[in-house]
Formats: structure tokens, sequence, C-alpha cells
């Protein structure tokens, strides 16, 4: 993802609101978008704005360091980056051309992790479904450039344990409530069917 600074500002989503119909209607996807992840947007810029020494620091920079944030701020700040970057990614791991399969070097890491492509998909339901409370499910890249699924709490990420994330579900209750209430299984089930490889793909090569 493009490196950003503060003040940080909500990026546009890549599709329209309405692009990702059946799997997210356009209500679900506008509150989503243009109340919880500005919220967290404003937030951050509201706890940086009085010290300039961290104005050019990056999303990533202050995730893989959370230690240069200095108290008070420090809980705050990296909630709030994580809210902002764990939101940017999960918008760009959806697309609304229908399902398609991941390619190349992906494709032969995921099938060496996880057995076969079908695999995977259950063990995305099955580690989605085992999550208590809040949070994300990641695919990430290992330092031996290998995959595997992990789960973060709250707006945790994968970056403070030097692990890069190549896909972003997000299972807070916010994101799939509206429309599927509790019916999670569907909603995860739906969201692999509009996985966007082509930028995980991209991400995988860094």
């Amino acid at each position: 993802m493009k490196k950003q600074h503060y003040p940080f500002e909500l990026q546009k989503l890549p599709y329209s609101y309405d692009a990702l119909i059946p799997f997210l209607n356009e209500e679900t996807l506008y509150i989503h978008h243009n109340k919880h992840q500005r919220n967290y947007v404003d937030q951050l810029n509201k706890a940086l704005k009085d010290y300039p020494e961290y104005h050019q620091l990056s999303l990533e920079e202050m995730l893989i360091q959370p230690a240069v944030i200095q108290e008070p701020i420090r809980e705050t700040v990296i909630v709030n980056a994580g809210g902002v970057y764990n939101h940017q990614l999960y918008f760009k791991s959806m697309q609304p051309h229908g399902f398609c399969l991941p390619t190349g070097a992906l494709f032969d890491a995921i099938n060496q992790s996880f057995g076969d492509y079908y695999k995977f998909q259950k063990a995305v339901l099955d580690t989605s479904m085992s999550l208590i409370g809040s949070g994300y499910l990641n695919l990430v890249k290992t330092e031996k450039r290998e995959v595997k699924l992990i789960l973060s709490k709250n707006q945790e990420t994968p970056l403070s344990e030097h692990l890069l994330p190549l896909i972003t579900l997000d299972l807070w209750e916010h994101a799939y409530y509206l429309q599927y209430q509790n019916r999670k299984n569907d909603y995860v089930q739906n969201w692999i069917r509009y996985i966007n490889w082509k930028e995980a793909e991209l991400r995988f090569g860094k």
C-alpha cells in the first residue's frame, strides 16, 4: 500500500459502494467505510496533532515499532493506526468481478502450505469461526516466503510480528451484521469468492 503520513486521509474505495452486491449491500459497505474507518482516521489525526515529531511516520513504521511512540498517546495511536491499516487492506482485499484463483508463486505457496486451494478455503472458514470476539483473519507471508493464516485481535496487525499481510478479512460484527446478522459463516464463505488475488500477488512479490 502507498505510504501515508499525518494528516491521514480516508482513502477512497477502489470500487463503488454497490459494486460487491450481493456479497455486501450498499448500506453495509457505506457505513463500514464512511463511518467506521473514517472514525479511525479522525482519531489517529487527533492523537498525533500536537506531536509533530511523529508527523512523518507512516502507518507501517508506527505499527512495526510501536515503541517509537511515547506515552501517553502510544496506545491510542497504535489502536487507531491499526484500524486505518486493517480497513485499508480489507477493502483492497476484495474485488467486484466475481470468483478467481490465485496464480503463480502465491498459488504455489498456498498449495505448499495448505495442500490445495480447497483445503485453503476450509482453513479460512474454520480459522475465522474460531475467533472469539473482534478481529481479523490474515493470510500472511513469512520471512521464508511461506504463507499462513493468523488471527489478529481487535486492531492488532501482523506487522508487529514482522509478517506481511497479503489479504485481510474483517471479522468485527459491524463488517457484516446489517446484512448477515448472526450468519458469520455465510459472510466468510461469500468473502472467499470476492478475494482480490491480483492485489495479494503484488504484495507477495514485494
